[in-house]
């Protein structure tokens, strides 16, 4: 029997290009797609209310890994009644960097089903990518490096390599983030062929920004002092800045600008810089360079009334969860951060003690109500 002919639209959510706020407006748009006959699976209400997610690419990727899912279970999920798929996730990456392996899955997929593929993904200039990685390992992963050390560690050109490791395998889309970025879904329906005119209008709104120079160095000094308290690093600066972030969503960030790194960049990865240019020039009508023309500072140029609107804004968001934190010693991190700021650890101890009384007396009321 032969199957109808289906398309599958792959988004490759490469880090920090936008793919939070894409898959915001993919979730926002979920009815509206369907009725021009795009199925995108999953979508939940993190991503509808512009917070971070990730995505609807789980099952393809626990498919393509460990092959245990039925190719129907994957269509019904996928595709629902509709003609074409729509699966967005930073996890699709995977299909660069391990090649042939699950490209290869993939395509056997695809041509068993009688699938018609595309692939888009979304590609930055070399120095803001790495500083925008860079950010969300100390974000994630609870790094407490400056700049310069991080990179010299893992500092890296993956997004040239993910696409010179599957161009000659599967075709993909590419698009210039930082052309785009003020158009992030009208660039990808142009490219898949959707009617952008019809669904929701994608609003200009941050999501999972990258934190200002400042709030970077403030939150380090306190995930250092969070780590001497018997806190987890990475714990600790996801719940901190994932609430820094949600709740001051539209504050502006800039890149820190280091000569050193650029210098690095030049030496270590020009060549392949230069190969994708005479690949990408000629694909898709752009080059990709190391730096942007603007949005550089360096931190003398952080003016004092920012870094104290910073620090005001992360001590805010520590007060409100530590107390929610378990795998640490909160009064190990109040004497530690004493020594220097008495009066905010006071605050936050006075806070906390509030909410447990209070907290008691809502359940003594809740016990007396019963009775009565």
């Amino acid at each position: 029997m032969v199957l109808p002919k289906r398309k599958l639209i792959l988004h490759i959510g490469y880090g920090k290009t936008g793919s939070s706020a894409l898959q915001s407006w993919f979730a926002i748009n979920q009815e509206g797609l369907s009725r021009l006959g795009v199925c995108y699976a999953g979508g939940n209400l993190a991503a509808r209310g512009y917070q971070v997610s990730s995505g609807n690419a789980s099952m393809l990727i626990r498919f393509l890994d460990e092959g245990k899912i039925p190719d129907i279970e994957l269509m019904d999920y996928y595709f629902s009644d509709k003609n074409t798929a729509l699966i967005s996730g930073e996890s699709l990456q995977t299909l660069g960097t391990f090649g042939k392996d699950y490209a290869s899955k993939l395509l056997r997929f695809v041509d068993t089903n009688n699938i018609d593929l595309q692939l888009v993904a979304y590609i930055r200039n070399i120095y803001n990518h790495n500083y925008s990685n860079y950010v969300q390992s100390v974000k994630r992963r609870g790094v407490t490096d400056d700049f310069g050390k991080w990179f010299a560690r893992e500092g890296n050109a993956n997004p040239l390599r993910f696409y010179l490791g599957l161009y000659k395998l599967i075709p993909v889309d590419l698009v210039h983030y930082e052309q785009e970025s003020e158009q992030l879904a009208s660039a990808f329906c142009k490219l898949t062929k959707i009617d952008y005119s019809s669904l929701a209008v994608m609003e200009k709104r941050t999501v999972n920004r990258t934190l200002t120079c400042a709030e970077v160095d403030i939150l380090i000094y306190y995930i250092k002092i969070a780590k001497l308290a018997g806190y987890s690093p990475a714990a600790f600066a996801k719940r901190i800045s994932d609430l820094l972030v949600n709740s001051y969503p539209e504050t502006r960030s800039e890149v820190l600008l280091l000569k050193d790194v650029v210098s690095q960049i030049e030496c270590q990865f020009g060549s392949e810089i230069d190969h994708f240019n005479s690949i990408s020039r000629k694909s898709f009508g752009f080059e990709l360079r190391i730096l942007n023309n603007i949005g550089y500072v360096d931190t003398k140029s952080v003016a004092n009334a920012s870094r104290r609107q910073a620090k005001s804004r992360t001590q805010y968001i520590i007060m409100r969860q530590l107390g929610s934190l378990n795998d640490g010693s909160m009064f190990q991190f109040l004497l530690k951060i004493s020594v220097k700021e008495p009066l905010y650890a006071l605050t936050i101890l006075l806070r906390y003690t509030l909410k447990v009384q209070l907290g008691k007396i809502v359940k003594m009321l809740s016990r007396l109500e019963k009775k009565l």
